[in-house]
């Protein structure tokens, strides 16, 4: 017990330096350069259009390998995550299309007579929600309702504002519903860094939970990129302008620099280890193979023998599971779910032979 509470520790140690104060220090370095020592450079490079393509061509390499990386998933198990990475596409779109006056009124800032990039923020909120499901999806079965309904709550005021700021016909109207959205996107912005937070403690259980190295280091990127997506999102709305002060310089915060490599350091995470595709953020025990009969034929544990206190399980279970494999071995295909005090079996029956894993719990995953 004391060796798993050591390793527990030294793997929140790791997802704070790597996954968490690497990422800030390099947002504040970015920000230095970017908005303050060339500065005039890339205020340059915003007004053409290569500037806001750049975030267009990024979030389509997101789309394009989260397909990739899960055409065996099955579409449920998905969507989120596929949601998330479209609604990325058409909001970078639509900023490229209209960059004339994007450029210059950046989202939740639109002038009246934009309607089309009013319905683009509220798409960049729906990118927020989608990916706060991808989470929750990753893991639990369920939707956690409470929490849920707490943290989309947060963000539904500012959309339904945004939306109708897109369907305003009057100009004194839309800058009425232009003063209220003020209220809320403060909401936004602390849903973001809420997110984040969420973001980076599935990547902690992800890390400390898996014994794969590709996996491990797909954790910290993603905690990485939740970092730079997050303040990119909250520095959009929690501040009145595009300036910050450090240490007595005054630097303009380019939102679009951070998005473009939070989405490029996803892009590498699942390009470069597409097995954390299958990452999930609770222990996997065992899997044993059965013949139709119900007679176990192999096995392999996923944890050391330290760790296995399922002593229980293995002696008094096993027959049980075989009974059951005979029970199901009138159903093909089907995937059955059986919970026990400490885990839970999953069972699937395909052809001459049925699997049966063993898991801390179950998720879309």
């Amino acid at each position: 017990m004391p060796i798993v509470m050591e390793a527990k520790k030294k793997y929140a140690l790791s997802i704070i330096v790597r996954g968490v104060f690497i990422p800030s220090v390099l947002i504040v370095i970015v920000v230095f350069l970017t908005g303050g020592l060339f500065n005039n450079a890339f205020v340059k490079f915003g007004e053409t259009l290569y500037y806001p393509l750049m975030g267009f061509v990024v979030s389509l390499l997101v789309l394009i390998i989260l397909f990739l990386r899960t055409m065996q998933f099955t579409l449920r198990t998905k969507i989120n995550l596929l949601l998330m990475a479209g609604f990325l596409v058409i909001f970078n779109l639509l900023n490229t299309i209209y960059w004339d006056v994007s450029s210059y009124n950046p989202p939740f800032k639109r002038p009246y007579g934009n309607p089309f990039l009013n319905y683009a923020d509220g798409i960049l909120l729906g990118v927020v929600i989608t990916l706060f499901l991808h989470l929750n999806s990753m893991r639990r079965f369920d939707i956690n309702v409470p929490f849920s309904i707490f943290f989309v709550g947060m963000i539904t005021p500012a959309l339904i504002v945004t939306v109708l700021e897109g369907f305003s016909v009057e100009e004194n109207a839309y800058n009425q519903l232009k003063f209220v959205s003020g209220y809320f996107l403060p909401l936004v912005g602390i849903a973001g860094f809420g997110l984040a937070l969420y973001g980076i403690w599935i990547s902690y259980l992800v890390l400390s939970i898996s014994t794969v190295e590709e996996i491990r280091k797909g954790a910290y990127g993603l905690s990485a990129s939740f970092v730079f997506l997050s303040y990119a999102l909250a520095s959009q709305v929690l501040f009145v302008g595009d300036e910050i002060s450090i240490i007595g310089f005054r630097l303009r915060i380019l939102q679009l620099v951070l998005f473009v490599i939070g989405t490029s350091v996803l892009v590498l995470v699942y390009a470069k280890y597409p097995i954390f595709t299958y990452a999930v953020p609770f222990r996997l025990y065992e899997l044993i193979i059965y013949s139709k009969s119900g007679v176990p034929i192999w096995t392999i544990s996923f944890i050391s023998d330290s760790e296995d206190k399922r002593e229980g399980l293995k002696t008094g279970a096993l027959a049980a599971i075989g009974e059951l494999i005979r029970d199901l071995s009138g159903f093909e295909g089907r995937l059955s779910e059986v919970k026990v005090d400490d885990g839970v079996l999953l069972l699937h029956q395909q052809g001459d032979f049925a699997g049966c894993l063993i898991s801390e719990g179950v998720s879309f995953q």
